[in-house]
């Protein structure tokens, strides 16, 4: 063998390398998509805890303080936090 003809068989091998690199990289690719689609929810909101509706709502509301299972829940904040506290 020649110099010329180590060299392309070099490139060959190299170029096999390449491609089955691609090849791989397309499968995880795929794969990738697939979970992604079987992933997905359908449907809308998940039910929220009746608590924090209930807060939620005090806190869009400016409420003081709001009423939970026998609990009164007083307004705090911290900075710009606003939070509910027994």
């Amino acid at each position: 063998m020649d110099f010329s003809q180590i060299k392309i068989s070099k490139m060959a091998k190299m170029m096999k390398k390449v491609s089955m690199k691609k090849k791989s990289a397309m499968k995880s690719a795929t794969k990738k998509t697939s979970t992604k689609k079987m992933s997905m929810k359908k449907g809308g909101k998940k039910v929220m805890n009746e608590y924090f509706r209930l807060a939620l709502d005090a806190k869009k509301h400016n409420k003081p303080s709001f009423v939970y299972n026998g609990n009164t829940y007083k307004k705090k904040t911290k900075g710009h936090l606003v939070f509910y506290s027994k």
